[in-house]
C-alpha cells in the first residue's frame, strides 16, 4: 500500500513539473500574430456600405473667422478647434459649426482631455522662450499665460518643463508622452542603451520609459527613416496605438504598460528587405538611403492608428505621398481599415460618393494626408469648400437631395468659405 501511494505521488510530481514546462515552452516560443496587409488588395466601394451617418458641418465663415486651411484639427464634446498657419492662429467653433472665438499668434494646438482644457504653445522670434496658454473648449482663457525661457535648456536632450511641454502629449492626470526621438538624429552619435522609443513624464520628472528599439532597427531608422517616429496622433482614455518604423511591431500604451499586440507584415516589393534592416552595416545602409526617397511605394511606418469596435484604422507613411482623389492605384493608397473579424481590408481612399452622402465625398486632400479622426461614437474628416462646390456640380445628373444644412451652405456660401467638417457614424458589424 505505501509503494502504491510513493508511485502516485512521483506520478503527481512529474505530471505537474511537464505541465510547467510545457507551458513555459509555450511562452518561450510563443510568437506575437502576424497581420498580413496588401494594400492592392484592399476593397473599395460607396460610402453607404460602411457608414449609418454622414454629415456635413460647415465651419462659419465671416471677415473675422475666415481661414486659410486646416493645419491641425481638435474635437472635443463642445467645439472644434482650428489651427491655422496662413493666419498664425486658433478658431474656436462650436460642435454646429459657429464662430465663436479666435487667438492670434498661436498655431500648436492640444486637447488635455482630463482637464477638458485646449493648450497652446508659440515660440518667441528668437527661439529664445515658449509661451504657454490655456484655455477652455470654446476659447475662454483659464490661467495666465506661462512662459519658459529656454536659455540653458537643451529642448532635445535636457529635462525639463520647456521640452515636455512643447513635444509631448497629455495622457491625462499630469502625465505626459514625449517621443525620444533624438535617438533618430542622423548627427546624433551617442546613442543611449537601452533606447526606448517613449518617454512617459509625470508633471516634469521621468516615470517610465516605454517600447525599446532593437539595435539593428534603432541604427536603421537612424540612416533611413529618421523622421518617420514622432508622437500618435490619437490618444483615448491614456492609451494609444503605435508600430515601430521598418519592422511595424504593433504596441498599445498607456502610461503604464506597453504591450505588443501584433506586428504588420507588407508585401515584400513595399518595405526594405530584412537583411538591409537587420545588417547593421552602415555602408550598406548609406548606400539605399538615397533611394528610398525616389520611391512613393515603399512603406516607412505606419501613424494614426486606433480600433473603432473591431475595425483597425491605420495610415501608411511613405517617402513620397502624392494623393489623388479616388484613384485606385495601388501607390496612391494610404488610409485603410481593416476588419478583425471579417479579415477584409479596405481603402478609405478607394470610398466612393452615394446617396448617403449626398454624391459628395468624405475625404479631402489635406485630410488624406492627416487620416481620419475618432472621437467618442463618430470618425471626423473635412473637406475645402472648393471639393465640395466642385463635387456639386458634377453630382447634377444625380438629383442628390440635400441636409437644410447643406441646401443653405450651397445656396450661401462659395468655393472660397471656410472648409466643412465631415461626422461620420461607422457600420456595426
Amino acid at each position: 500500500m505505501k509503494t502504491s501511494f510513493f508511485i502516485k505521488k512521483c506520478l503527481l510530481v512529474v505530471f505537474f513539473i511537464g505541465c510547467s514546462v510545457t507551458f513555459l515552452m509555450s511562452k518561450m516560443y510563443a510568437q506575437v500574430p502576424k497581420l498580413r496587409l496588401d494594400p492592392s488588395r484592399a476593397y473599395g466601394g460607396v460610402a453607404s456600405e460602411y457608414f449609418d451617418e454622414i454629415e456635413y458641418i460647415p465651419l462659419e465663415t465671416s471677415k473675422e473667422s475666415t481661414f486659410g486651411d486646416i493645419n491641425d484639427l481638435l474635437i472635443t464634446d463642445s467645439s472644434f478647434v482650428v489651427a491655422d498657419l496662413d493666419t498664425k492662429a486658433i478658431y474656436f467653433f462650436s460642435s454646429e459649426g459657429k464662430f465663436v472665438t479666435k487667438v492670434n499668434g498661436q498655431i500648436f494646438i492640444t486637447h488635455d482631455q482630463s482637464k477638458n482644457q485646449i493648450v497652446s504653445f508659440k515660440f518667441s522670434p528668437d527661439q529664445s522662450k515658449i509661451y504657454f496658454n490655456y484655455f477652455s473648449l470654446l476659447g475662454k482663457k483659464v490661467q495666465p499665460e506661462m512662459q519658459v525661457d529656454l536659455k540653458g535648456v537643451n529642448s532635445l536632450n535636457g529635462d525639463g518643463e520647456a521640452k515636455l511641454k512643447t513635444f509631448s502629449k497629455p495622457l491625462g492626470y499630469e502625465y505626459f508622452l514625449y517621443t525620444n526621438s533624438k535617438i533618430f538624429n542622423r548627427d546624433n552619435n551617442h546613442m543611449p542603451a537601452p533606447a526606448y522609443l517613449y518617454s512617459i513624464y509625470k508633471n516634469d520628472s521621468l516615470y517610465k520609459n516605454v517600447v525599446l528599439v532593437k539595435d539593428n532597427v534603432l541604427a536603421a531608422t537612424k540612416k533611413l527613416a529618421p523622421g518617420y517616429v514622432g508622437l500618435p496622433s490619437v490618444v483615448e482614455d491614456g492609451a494609444f496605438y503605435i508600430t515601430t518604423p521598418l519592422d511595424f511591431n504593433l504596441y498599445k500604451v498607456s502610461k503604464d504598460t506597453a504591450v505588443e499586440v501584433c506586428q504588420f507584415i507588407f508585401p515584400a516589393n513595399r518595405v526594405l528587405p530584412q537583411n538591409i534592416i537587420e545588417s547593421g552595416n552602415n555602408k550598406l545602409l548609406d548606400s539605399v538611403r538615397s533611394s528610398i526617397y525616389t520611391n512613393r511605394k515603399l512603406i516607412l511606418n505606419t501613424t494614426n492608428v486606433f480600433f473603432s469596435g473591431s475595425k483597425l484604422f491605420y495610415k501608411i507613411s511613405t517617402p513620397s505621398s502624392v494623393v489623388s482623389f479616388n484613384n485606385s492605384a495601388n501607390e496612391y493608397q494610404y488610409n485603410f481599415i481593416y476588419d478583425t473579424i471579417s479579415k477584409k481590408l479596405s481603402s478609405l481612399d478607394r470610398i466612393t460618393p452615394s446617396e448617403k452622402s449626398f454624391f459628395l465625398p468624405i475625404m479631402g486632400e489635406t485630410s488624406k494626408m492627416r487620416g481620419i479622426i475618432p472621437y467618442k461614437k463618430y470618425l471626423y474628416s473635412y473637406l475645402s469648400s472648393l471639393v465640395l462646390f466642385n463635387s456639386k456640380d458634377k453630382a447634377k445628373s444625380k438629383n442628390p437631395q440635400y441636409s437644410p444644412v447643406l441646401q443653405e451652405y450651397f445656396k450661401t456660401q462659395n468655393r472660397k468659405s471656410n472648409p466643412v467638417i465631415v461626422r461620420m457614424k461607422l457600420k456595426e458589424g
